[in-house]
């Protein structure tokens, strides 16, 4: 999927259930996956002009058993890590039905076994475009709600 897109939907996400978490937060660790692999990618890119994608980074950002490891990890040293980590596990599961080319491999190094989506959403540039899109409307949905209720806050005081 489109990294904005992840980032767009985290935040939504987090609005909808009243996070707490700074907005900042939801978004980074929504984008987390990408961003972590994808510079390896964009590299090789610029050194040998071609596109080739490591498995490497992407196993590891795109595995739910390394998001649970971590996420225990950062829970166990403070407490409330799983309330900034859990976009980073949302991004897995959205990105699981529009991967066909490079399947999210969920249960990597456990197992190399992998799920294959079912479309490519690069082949598919409306369904790319719609999702961005209703990421878009989402977002504003709930800033725009939040800033109503902060106003109507403002005028009762």
């Amino acid at each position: 999927m489109d990294t904005f897109a992840h980032g767009l939907v985290s935040y939504a996400a987090g609005q909808s259930v009243r996070s707490k978490v700074s907005w900042r937060w939801l978004v980074f660790f929504g984008m987390w996956p990408d961003i972590f692999w994808l510079p390896v990618t964009f590299v090789n890119l610029l050194a040998t002009g071609k596109i080739h994608f490591f498995n490497g980074p992407y196993n590891i950002s795109h595995s739910l058993v390394i998001w649970g490891i971590v996420s225990l990890i950062l829970t166990i040293k403070w407490r409330k890590a799983f309330l900034y980590t859990w976009p980073w596990a949302l991004h897995i599961l959205i990105d699981i039905p529009g991967h066909t080319t490079m399947p999210t491999p969920i249960l990597w190094p456990i197992a190399t076994w992998k799920i294959h989506g079912w479309f490519d959403w690069l082949a598919m540039p409306w369904f790319l475009l719609t999702y961005v899109g209703f990421a878009l409307w989402l977002t504003g949905t709930f800033v725009y709600r939040r800033q109503k209720k902060l106003s109507i806050a403002a005028v009762r005081k």
